[in-house]
């Protein structure tokens, strides 16, 4: 598995003209991918170092939303299966939702509880090279839940996740009779992309919430970059961004369990879709296949009749065409782009034998 910023890599345009968060937010969707999307301190580097911004004040694709969620510090790029990022062991009574504790601890009963941040306590990391067992690594060293996220970033992957029983079970069984912090951990903003990074650069004394402040900017007060609230009705000017993926069109016919197996065995896996700009890319890839109809990395939910990305991406921009069929109940419960409706997606039965879009 890789993270995000390793598998695409964004390539940042800065919009010199000025424009409040929402017309920004449009401008990149319509001409590039999105506001930006920040993953980790070397991409923001590497944001800072291609636009040569000129300007105090640029927004990013940060925003803000009510109420405050719970998401992982860990946002590995395929690591959470449909599902598993919503996993939770919550004791009875937490999290209030009147609380300002705003990070997980896990008892030594395996039941989680929200804490303060501010608590020091041992911790759990999770390394993705440690193997079957040596991926959970206790710290004994006592921390706040910021510290240790930063220790554990540095020295392994992340502060550990939790995605199903089993798992909870073994990093139980790793810690000894007294509560560690785990990866999860609420706040209020989103990216405008809706990937899941957990990266902050907030700036000293931010988000300070002053007035009403639900945007976030690239605030270029010192080399850092760090970040501000602001009010999204501001005119700044902005960075947007576009993925450069590689998108990968296999020929060969094959069925979609097939595909998938053929890209996660390849390549990384069979290809999501999350914007305009990648539209365009897999309906041009589409057009060389062997076959009319090319497998996509979408299925429909067979109890709940919901469809999914298969690598765990939100499904936030979709292309169906008209009439509807993907919303009735068939045997049809996999995505296929239709090269010659305009890249168009249906649902086929997943027995069929299409080529496929890998990435």
């Amino acid at each position: 598995l890789c993270s995000l910023s390793q598998c695409q890599r964004r390539q940042y345009h800065f919009v010199s003209s000025p424009l409040n968060w929402t017309s920004a937010q449009r401008y990149c969707r319509e001409n590039h991918t999105d506001l930006a999307t920040i993953d980790n301190k070397e991409e923001l580097d590497t944001l800072l170092n291609e636009t040569h911004i000129s300007v105090e004040q640029a927004w990013i694709g940060l925003y803000k939303v009510d109420p405050e969620q719970w998401h992982w510090s860990l946002s590995k790029w395929g690591f959470y299966k449909h599902g598993e990022a919503e996993y939770r062991n919550w004791s009875s009574g937490s999290p209030d939702p009147n609380s300002a504790c705003n990070s997980t601890e896990m008892n030594s009963d395996g039941q989680w509880e929200a804490s303060n941040w501010t608590e020091k306590k041992r911790f759990i990391c999770y390394s993705a090279s440690g193997g079957p067992t040596q991926r959970y690594v206790l710290v004994e060293d006592k921390l706040d839940w910021r510290a240790a996220q930063r220790y554990c970033r540095e020295k392994h992957t992340d502060l550990v996740s939790v995605r199903s029983r089993s798992e909870n079970e073994e990093v139980r069984k790793v810690m000894k009779n007294e509560s560690v912090w785990i990866g999860l951990f609420r706040d209020a903003w989103r990216w405008s992309d809706q990937r899941s990074s957990s990266f902050r650069n907030w700036s000293i004394e931010q988000p300070d919430s002053g007035g009403n402040e639900k945007c976030g900017s690239l605030f270029l007060d010192t080399k850092r970059g760090g970040w501000n609230d602001a009010s999204c009705n501001t005119a700044y000017p902005f960075i947007c961004y576009n993925d450069t993926r590689e998108l990968i069109l296999e020929t060969e016919k094959k069925s979609w369990a097939d595909a998938l197996d053929h890209c996660q065995t390849h390549y990384t896996g069979l290809a999501d879709i999350q914007s305009h700009q990648e539209q365009r890319y897999a309906a041009e890839e589409a057009r060389a296949a062997n076959s009319t109809l090319v497998w996509l990395g979408l299925r429909q939910s067979r109890i709940f009749g919901f469809w999914f990305w298969v690598n765990g991406q939100p499904l936030n921009y979709q292309n169906w065409g008209t009439g509807g069929d993907h919303q009735c109940t068939t045997n049809n419960y996999c995505g296929a782009l239709d090269r010659d409706r305009g890249g168009n997606w249906t649902n086929r039965d997943c027995e069929e034998k299409l080529s496929f879009i890998c990435y």
